[in-house]
């Protein structure tokens, strides 16, 4: 993934709130009005950073993080890459 760096709101807080809109409440499948829009640009010509596509990351909540059941899936084989 290339990715430009440009001034404004923290690079993960855009590309989190993309991931959440579709989950948000009252979302409407009409576009927003005018006073809502924001532009967002993008450019991949100059990349700040190059990321491998085996590179994960992965932020673990201090509630999920002592819960069973999310230990276990962090324990599957499936999640981890053979050498």
């Amino acid at each position: 993934m290339l990715l430009r760096w440009k001034p404004g709101l923290p690079l993960a807080l855009l590309l989190l709130l993309g991931l959440l809109s579709p989950c948000s409440p009252g979302l409407s499948g009409r576009p927003a009005p005018a006073k809502d829009v924001a532009v967002l640009e993008f450019s991949t010509q100059r990349p700040v950073h190059l990321l491998s596509p085996a590179f994960l990351s992965v932020t673990i909540d201090g509630n999920l993080a002592t819960d069973p059941r999310f230990l276990t899936f962090l324990g599957e084989h499936q999640l981890h890459r053979p050498r």
